[in-house]
């Protein structure tokens, strides 16, 4: 049996798929122009938040940006910070936005991305780095559109009636 039990994945599961979505945020993307990135760790944090709001939430998401951060050999908290500002929002919404329809949710997602992707820009003024670029901008019309791909695969077989 795939779930550990009728209501709740397995932590491992949770965990395995962040560690996924981090690899897939470093692959580079050149061969679609860079234009083409959705943010695999927001998505997959997102939909956690979504499914088990009384497990994952802001520290998974400091945990999974803490992550990224490690892979792109960046500053420290830099991903770690929006990451966990995902994690609250997605956490209090969790039980509005899980009961729209799928289009709906798309929308919800790009603003939770975009409220990361800002978070991102602050601090890169902040810190007077070069901003962001116009493919940095586009990642939470990027990760609207893979929502449904996320949701369909991390979703158990049990409920995937629902998107059908």
């Amino acid at each position: 049996m795939l779930l550990g039990s009728s209501t709740q994945r397995p932590t491992w599961i949770i965990v395995v798929s962040i560690a996924l979505a981090g690899s897939l945020n470093i692959l580079p993307m050149g061969w679609l122009g860079g234009f083409f990135q959705p943010d695999w760790v927001a998505l997959v944090l997102i939909f956690w938040c979504f499914w088990e709001p009384e497990r994952v939430g802001p520290a998974t998401g400091w945990c999974a940006g803490l992550l990224l951060d490690l892979l792109t050999g960046g500053l420290l908290g830099r991903y770690a910070l929006g990451k966990t500002l995902v994690g609250f929002v997605a956490n209090k919404v969790s039980l509005r936005l899980r009961v729209y329809p799928l289009w709906q949710q798309c929308v919800g997602v790009a603003l939770l991305v975009a409220l990361d992707t800002a978070t991102h820009a602050l601090i890169r003024l902040l810190l007077d780095e070069e901003p962001l670029t116009l493919a940095r901008w586009l990642t939470p019309m990027a990760s609207m559109l893979m929502w449904p791909l996320v949701v369909v695969v991390l979703t158990p077989r049990s409920r995937q009636h629902r998107y059908r």
